[in-house]
């Protein structure tokens, strides 16, 4: 579908349940980056992610954005307890009033037909693949206040799709 690098492509959900909400009107839009980079993808015949590649040319595209629109915080880690305490806390450094807008997820997915989607994130002993339910995300995200759960999420991740679009951990972040 996309044939170039250049054309962004997305795949949008519609739903008569899903409220669209409002565009964020408090400036900067906060976003908070989390590369998932296990040290074994190879071993689930998964593609390996060079973090700091990924976040360098991220950085390099957001800088075109100017810091007026766009504030963005890059997690150092791809864990679970790391992307949970920075969603709650809304900031690398301690909690703050207003949490991020956008989460930008990068990273591989994985589905199993009874088990659900997963992400591919880091142990974070010893930085080997740990999968993190889809359904644990979306409850997790659903009992953050709403100050701090994110208006927008952004998952770049080859697989959680692939239960189809009703199953898809997507449509259940909705």
């Amino acid at each position: 579908l996309a044939i170039e690098p250049r054309i962004a492509f997305s795949r949008y959900i519609e739903s008569p349940s899903f409220d669209e909400g409002q565009p964020v009107a408090e400036r900067p839009i906060r976003m908070l980056t989390l590369i998932a980079s296990p040290q074994d993808l190879t071993r689930w015949e998964l593609q390996p992610i060079d973090r700091g590649v990924e976040e360098q040319d991220l950085r390099a595209r957001l800088l075109l954005l100017g810091t007026n629109q766009l504030q963005y915080d890059f997690s150092q880690s791809g864990d679970a307890p790391t992307l949970q305490r920075l969603l709650a806390d809304g900031s690398p450094t301690g909690v703050v009033e207003r949490g991020y807008d956008i989460l930008l997820y990068m990273g591989h997915g994985l589905h199993h037909p009874e088990l659900g989607t997963r992400l591919v994130l880091e142990d974070p002993i010893n930085n080997r693949v740990a999968l993190y339910a889809g359904e644990d995300l979306v409850v997790f995200l659903k009992q953050l206040p709403q100050s701090h759960r994110p208006s927008l999420i952004i998952l770049i991740a080859c697989n959680s799709a692939a239960a189809g679009t009703l199953n898809s951990l997507a449509v259940r972040l909705l």
